[in-house]
């Protein structure tokens, strides 16, 4: 049973990311009562509408380098030869994203009214891409040293809840929330580069821009798929704030950060472990590797469906306690809302896990291109009906739709990720003894 797992790593990985990720988002959470109540669903909406525009650009700049990169150096960690050149490629490669990011930014800003309103919001919160740039947790993950990669998200947070506490005192003070994020994680993020440096004794090799160029090609199929995933996670936010009021945005990124808080917690622990876990067990074994998977789902699933569960029945009392009465329109859309993280959860087994290590890039990336597409046209059709509930709706179909066509996909290419015998009580009881034991 355990010889089809790796060693205590991977469990040390996941255990000790998901212990951190509690504490990264259970700070931000203390924020959240005073911040809401000070600046009100309008202003909350504005920022919210204004990090999803931005959002676009530090997508750009990441470039999908934290699965990419991962695992190419994956395969081969102990080589620092192949380690500082593919650090290298990376960081060239930003350079170039970060500098067409910026010039695309501020054509917007000139261009575009609902960032030129709130020039300083836009601005304040568009320089944290300087530490989408300096981070290295690409680098972490393949080197299976998440704990790291915790602790320094950890430090960012920490760094941010005290300067909200200090700066946000007035309506007025909304444009420092977004200034006090992103200050706290470029700090942070040039800390993570200096170290991670002198960690692995990383060497810069001069790279020339075809290089660059040539790696941004190669790894395009992989960026496609997130900036299409990026279309029905962070559009819809978009859309609602060209398409209804801030106030309405405000309302619904209420109920998604709670979302997207049990996300983080619940799911990126065990991605970031997994990722370099699995492309080593599907390297050596694609049959063990598949096991391994079925082996991990009931795992995930139980603990996801539980939590869903706890959110969708207490979602009155969390948006009071978080948030106060000014925001009890985000009820409803925390409910229509609180099964997406087990969605996304089994979608990033199937889907990142298991097929980006098969290399069945390309198709995921039409799975996920479809999904964009239909998140549109039904965030366009149901927003217009039905304004921030449509929207909510929207991104539940979108996931459905998503999660569905990855797990026929898979079926029929005759790769089984569902193995009942894996979810008997017993076999869990029996798995998780092995390990506290170990």
């Amino acid at each position: 049973m355990v010889s089809t797992f790796s060693n205590n790593r991977l469990v040390k990985n996941v255990l000790s990311l998901g212990i951190v990720q509690v504490a990264n988002y259970v700070l931000p959470l203390l924020a959240i009562p005073i911040v809401s109540r000070i600046i009100g669903p309008e202003k909350f909406g504005i920022i919210n509408f204004v990090s999803a525009f931005v959002a676009y650009f530090t997508l750009i700049i990441g470039y999908g380098f934290n699965l990419t990169a991962t695992r190419k150096l994956a395969q081969n960690p102990t080589d620092s030869q192949m380690r500082n050149r593919v650090f290298s490629e990376v960081f060239y490669a930003q350079i170039i994203l970060l500098v067409f990011s910026s010039i695309i930014f501020l054509i917007c800003l000139f261009f575009v009214p609902a960032l030129r309103n709130e020039w300083e919001v836009s601005i304040f919160t568009f320089i944290v891409c300087i530490s989408t740039l300096l981070t290295q947790d690409w680098l972490f993950q393949a080197m299976q040293d998440l704990p790291k990669v915790a602790i320094l998200n950890f430090v960012s947070k920490f760094i941010f809840i005290i300067l909200i506490i200090l700066i946000i005192n007035h309506q007025s003070d909304y444009i420092w929330y977004a200034f006090s994020l992103s200050i706290s994680q470029i700090l942070v993020s040039i800390i993570s580069f200096i170290w991670s440096i002198n960690r692995y004794k990383l060497k810069l090799y001069k790279i020339n821009i075809s290089s660059s160029i040539a790696l941004l090609l190669e790894e395009r199929t992989y960026f496609f798929s997130l900036v299409v995933i990026n279309l029905y996670t962070s559009t819809n936010i978009v859309l609602l704030g060209f398409l209804t009021s801030s106030a309405q945005v405000g309302f619904y990124t209420a109920a998604q950060k709670i979302t997207i808080i049990i996300q983080a917690i619940l799911i990126l622990p065990l991605r970031q472990a997994l990722f370099p876990f699995m492309a080593n067990k599907i390297k050596e074994n694609v049959d063990n590797g598949i096991e391994t998977a079925q082996k991990l789902l009931p795992i995930i699933f139980w603990p996801a469906l539980c939590i869903c569960i706890g959110t969708l029945f207490l979602s009155k009392y969390i948006i009071q306690i978080l948030y106060g009465s000014a925001f009890e329109p985000a009820i409803i859309i925390l409910q229509i809302l609180s099964f997406i993280p087990m969605i996304i959860a089994l979608s990033n087994i199937w889907g990142l896990t298991v097929m980006m290590n098969l290399k069945l890039d390309k198709i995921y990336f039409r799975i996920t291109s479809i999904s964009a597409f239909n998140s549109i046209i039904l965030n366009l059709i149901l927003i217009h009906y039905f304004d921030v509930i449509g929207s909510a709706i929207a991104w539940l179909l979108t996931e459905l739709i998503t999660l569905s066509s990855i797990f026929f996909y898979l079926n029929k290419i005759k790769i089984q990720l569902v193995g009942l015998k894996y979810f008997n009580p017993r076999y869990l009881k029996g798995l998780l003894l092995t390990y506290y034991n170990k």
